[in-house]
Order: C-alpha cells, then structure tokens, then sequence
C-alpha cells in the first residue's frame, strides 16, 4: 500500500484532479474495505468526495475528501459506536506477569500481560523477524494513542493498513504484547527498526467519552491545554490512570540490562532531529518523529519518568 503512504504525505491535495481523487479512493476502498455508503453516499463521485471533506471537518482533520490512513481510522471508529460493537469486552483470564525478548521470559511489575498466543490475546500480522545472531539495539520506545474505542479495534485496523505494534494498552490495563520485542513492527517510518511502539486505547475525541463510561471504564480525564508543534490542540480525551501505571511497568520491564532502555526523554513538543536521525536513546512521543503526528500530546513523559 506504498501509494497511500506516498499521496497521504503530500503537504496538499489541492493540485489532485477529481479523477485522481476518485482513483485514489477506489484503490483505498479495495485495499481497507469500506464503500461509499459508510459516507451516504451511493457511488465514487464527487458527491462521496464533498462528504468525506464534511466528515474531516467535524474532526478537525484535513478536508481533502480522500480515504487515507487518518480518515480510515477515524471513520471506522466513528461506525463502531454507532453500532455498539462489543470490542471493548476484555477477557483477564490467562494473563501473565512478563514480557518477551529473543525469547526470553522478562518479569513485569503488572499482572495484566497477554502475549500473542494466549487465549485473547492479539497478535500482530505485519512484522518482521529479526534474523541476525546479535539481538536487536532498541534505542527507543515510542508512544502512540490508537485514536480506536478498544485495543482490539485497533489491532483489526493496523492488520488492514499493513502496520503493527509490539504493546496495545487497553483501557482497563491490559497489556497486549502482540510480537517478540526482538522483532521489528511497523508503527514509526523510517524508525522500526530502532524502537519498540506502543499503542495505548483512546479514542481522542470528546464525543466518545459516553462510550467508555456506558462500558463501566469511568469518564477519561478532559486534555484542555495539549500542545504540540507550539500549537494547542482541541480537547481531547486523555488517558486512564490504570494505563499510565501499566506504561509504566512496561517502560520499568524494558530498563533491563538485556535491553537495555534508557529512560530519558526529550524537553520538547516538537519533532527532535536526534530522534529523527535514529541517534536518541530514550522515551519519546510519536510527534517528536514525526512533523505530522500529535500523539501523545497532553502525556507528560518527563514526570511519568519522575514517578517511576
């Protein structure tokens, strides 16, 4: 799916003719699955396009009128709390109490830890095995919010665009490892193959706060003063406390020797060029790689760290 990649990174979309938009769309459909009618609309026209744009302004998000990774998401979890799925059902039953590296049994202060092949446990689909003798350098551990209502909702969603991430957080605090950390995901470009992601459960958008607290999860705390880039961004849903202690455990869990994480992380809530150039060690948010993510704007990394 290298050309979503390639036509979703354009800075604009305003010099795409409709019959490129279209095109664009009818391969982003075959690709993701969705259909017109997600949009009410009937055909790929420029009627779809106008009500796509419409859906990205009610989020704030870049009004091309086009399906890609962004919008995907974002409209797939705008149609499961529509449809009141039952993704958000967790199962603790056969959780452990440690982590895997080459192999290696790690123990985690956290007792909520499914592995990839527990029952109820998510495994990722797109990852690459590390074949080399010496075990992988992490250098660092990127956060991400899953902008989905369940961490099962977001492992379906990084299956279908080809992306995977080693930890998914839920909102109760389950830790889901979905691969061997000695294994590369696909959760941070042109970084994979240095980091570890983690991918914690939060919808982001204020509207979805009835639906955690209708599943007994409680009101998520309200972000009013995020900022990132120098910009403040719309309040936002933040994250529960259980899952900033299960983040923790993990990060604790992965300063071991054999790791080897270092917990550090940049004063900054803008893109790091040691970060970007693969040569940082620490803890960092996916907008300090990135000069077009947000996440996890409003988490502060430095006193999660202090905490610790």
């Amino acid at each position: 799916m290298v050309y979503l990649a390639s036509l979703n990174g354009m800075r604009s979309t305003s010099m795409m003719s409709l019959e490129d938009k279209l095109e664009y769309n009818i391969k982003s459909a075959e690709d993701f699955g969705w259909s017109p009618d997600w949009f009410d609309a009937t055909n790929f026209d420029e009627d779809l396009i106008l009500k796509i744009e419409q859906f990205q302004y009610s989020l704030g998000l870049d009004c091309d009128g086009l399906i890609g990774p962004l919008t995907y998401r974002r409209i797939i979890t705008a149609r499961e709390a529509l449809e009141d799925n039952d993704d958000t059902e967790e199962d603790e039953r056969t959780t452990h109490n440690h982590l895997v590296f080459n192999g290696k049994h790690y123990p985690i202060e956290w007792d909520k830890v499914k592995l990839w092949d527990d029952e109820g446990g998510l495994k990722a689909k797109n990852y690459k095995r590390w074949r080399k003798k010496e075990p992988r350098d992490i250098k660092m551990f990127v956060t991400h919010w899953d902008a989905s209502l369940s961490s099962k909702s977001c492992q379906k969603i990084l299956d279908r665009r080809g992306l995977s991430c080693h930890f998914l957080i839920s909102a109760s605090g389950i830790v889901y490892q979905t691969a061997d950390l000695n294994d590369v995901t696909f959760h941070c470009g042109g970084l994979n193959y240095q980091t570890v992601g983690c991918e914690i459960n939060n919808a982001y958008y204020t509207k979805y706060q009835g639906y955690y607290e209708k599943r007994g999860f409680g009101s998520r705390p309200l972000c009013k003063n995020s900022i990132v880039r120098g910009k403040k961004l719309r309040t936002h849903l933040g994250f529960y406390n259980v899952q900033l202690r299960a983040l923790q455990a993990i990060l604790k869990c992965l300063t071991h020797p054999d790791i080897g994480l270092k917990l550090e992380t940049p004063d900054s809530t803008w893109p790091v060029k040691e970060v970007m150039n693969k040569s940082y060690r620490g803890v960092v948010h996916h907008y300090h790689a990135s000069a077009n993510k947000i996440d996890c704007g409003g988490l502060d990394l430095q006193k999660l760290i202090d905490e610790m």
